[in-house]
């Protein structure tokens, strides 16, 4: 009886060592799997600051460029509070939508009269208010041939 007990505890001595050899190997696999994932985490952390850190040299540079600029030319986009001061060339008009209609309006930047047509003599500069639109086209009508343009140089 002592030799059966003797081998049964030989027995489970090896089959106690062999799970603790799988629980071994498996406890190094596990360790090397989170050292690689936080050397990659590492890199990508590194690349998106390095990323991040260009972006911004990039963006400091690009508003060191606007500085220097000159700014936008008058006509690009007047706010709808404005109004604009008028050349003796040119003539400062809103062109307005009325919804009741459909048609365009003219509307005099400096005294505000309104009319359906466009006064009939020299060179208009119309701003196009796009009604529940903010934004403001501007461009210019010549009053006789009715030719529009973006810019008064193409007139």
């Amino acid at each position: 009886m002592e030799e059966r007990y003797e081998e049964i505890r030989a027995w489970a001595s090896r089959s106690r060592r062999q799970e603790l050899d799988a629980l071994e190997v498996r406890s190094k696999a596990f360790d090397e799997g989170v050292a690689r994932l936080r050397a990659e985490n590492l890199e990508a952390l590194e690349a998106t600051e390095r990323e991040i850190e260009r972006l911004r040299a990039a963006g400091e540079a690009e508003e060191e460029e606007e500085e220097g600029s000159p700014p936008p030319p008058p006509d690009t986009a007047p706010p709808a509070h404005c109004v604009p001061v008028a050349t003796p060339t040119v003539v400062q008009y809103y062109r307005r939508l009325d919804p009741a209609t459909r048609r365009h309006y003219y509307e005099d930047a400096r005294t505000r009269a309104t009319a359906w047509e466009p006064p009939e003599a020299g060179i208009v500069h119309a701003v196009d208010d796009l009604g529940a639109n903010p934004t403001y086209h501007a461009f210019y009508l010549d009053a006789k041939s009715k030719r529009t343009a973006w810019t008064l140089s193409e007139m």
